[in-house]
This record gives structure tokens, C-alpha cells and sequence, in this order.
């Protein structure tokens, strides 16, 4: 079930962030040397040099694909058991469309919200003129931080989405139900899609520890 496939999609996320945090901590020890062991105020932080963002999108696409696959293709499979409609193709093109799009706009995502923060903990370190030992720690606050709420988060939204996007695909493929009606009627202005509501609007933050995130990643 949809439980399931978010476990396993917290699973695969936790584990990217224990990567990116023991890349983080290991070039930060890079920097160590460069900087004396004190990052001095009105220095440029290095944060360009501990963690690029866009590094980690092929990574995060390359493990992450096959999980939301999987979920868009069992709920699109349940689906048609339930109505008793025509088989779902995982590998039509429009289908592969989406899932390349929702991927790549997880991974873009996530990798962003992460930049961010640790951003923003080098620069204050750099303010407060902090040693080596105090950015380490304050790396393993972000990534604690990433593995206990922002997994879990992620998780059930992208699972969410890939399901609700099976039905959806299901549908389309079928020929037989020519829409869906949306009860709370979400609003669609101008010449947007529908299939816009499948990405995810930031329109506030949440703060969790002190840490301030979006709403979703």
C-alpha cells in the first residue's frame, strides 16, 4: 500500500542525506588547512566549496526514478483492479514524460532546500568567526535535522504524487473516463494545466528546532 511505498522512499531519502552529510563533513576537513581552522568574519565562506547542489541531482534521479515508478505503477495497477479497467502501461510516453519531470523536480528540490540551509549555517559560522570543530557541528544539526523530519516529509509527498498520478495516467490510457472531478475545486487561472497541482507550492516555511524549511522539502 501507499504506506509502504512511502517507508521505502524515506528509507532511499535518509540514506542520501547520510551521504551528502559525511561529503559535507569531509570537505569542510579539506578546508581546515586553507582557513588556519577558523572561518574569519568578512572571509568568503566556503560554502561553494563543501556543497554544490547540483552535484547530487543525478544521484538522487538515479535512486529515486525506480521508487516513484514503482508507486505510480501499483496504484495505477490497483486502480484499474478496483474499476475493472484496461491494463496499465507504465512505458507510455506521456507517462515517462511525467516521471521525468517529477523526478528531476524532486531531486532539483530537495538538493536546493539543503544548499539553503547549510548556507546559511557557514555564514553565520563565518560571523561568529567559529573553528572547524563548531561548522562540523553545526553540518550534523542540518543533516540530523534532514533524516528526522525532512525524509519522512519528502517522502509522503512524492509517493503521494506518483499515486495520485497512476490513477490519473490510468485514466487518460484507459479512454474511458474522460476527467475528474476535484471536490475542493482547486483554482486554475489563465491557461494553466491541471497537471500543474502535481508540483508542490511553497507559499510558507515551517520551523522545526530552530531550522527553518519549506513546507514539503
Amino acid at each position: 500500500g501507499l504506506k509502504q511505498r512511502e517507508q521505502r522512499f524515506e528509507s532511499m531519502q535518509r540514506a542520501l542525506f547520510v551521504e551528502q552529510r559525511d561529503s559535507v563533513l569531509a570537505a569542510v576537513e579539506r578546508e581546515e588547512a586553507k582557513h588556519l581552522g577558523v572561518f574569519v568574519e568578512k572571509q568568503v565562506p566556503p560554502y561553494e566549496r563543501l556543497f554544490d547542489p547540483t552535484e547530487w541531482v543525478k544521484l538522487f534521479t538515479r535512486r529515486g526514478r525506480p521508487l516513484a515508478a514503482l508507486a505510480m505503477t501499483l496504484a495505477a495497477r490497483e486502480q484499474a483492479n478496483a474499476f475493472k479497467l484496461p491494463p496499465f502501461d507504465p512505458d507510455d510516453p506521456a507517462t515517462q514524460r511525467w516521471l521525468d519531470d517529477r523526478v528531476d523536480f524532486w531531486a532539483t528540490r530537495v538538493n536546493e532546500e539543503t544548499g539553503k540551509l547549510l548556507r546559511a549555517e557557514i555564514e553565520e559560522a563565518a560571523r561568529e568567526g567559529e573553528g572547524v570543530v563548531q561548522v562540523r557541528e553545526r553540518v550534523r544539526k542540518i543533516f540530523s535535522f534532514s533524516n528526522e523530519f525532512r525524509a519522512e516529509r519528502v517522502a509522503r509527498t512524492e509517493m503521494l504524487a506518483a499515486s495520485s498520478r497512476g490513477h490519473l495516467e490510468l485514466y487518460r490510457q484507459s479512454g474511458v473516463v474522460e476527467g475528474k472531478q476535484w471536490k475542493d475545486k482547486p483554482k486554475v487561472g489563465g491557461n494553466r494545466k491541471p497537471e500543474n497541482h502535481d508540483r508542490p507550492r511553497r507559499t510558507q516555511t515551517m520551523s522545526v528546532n530552530g531550522i527553518d524549511f519549506g513546507p514539503l522539502y
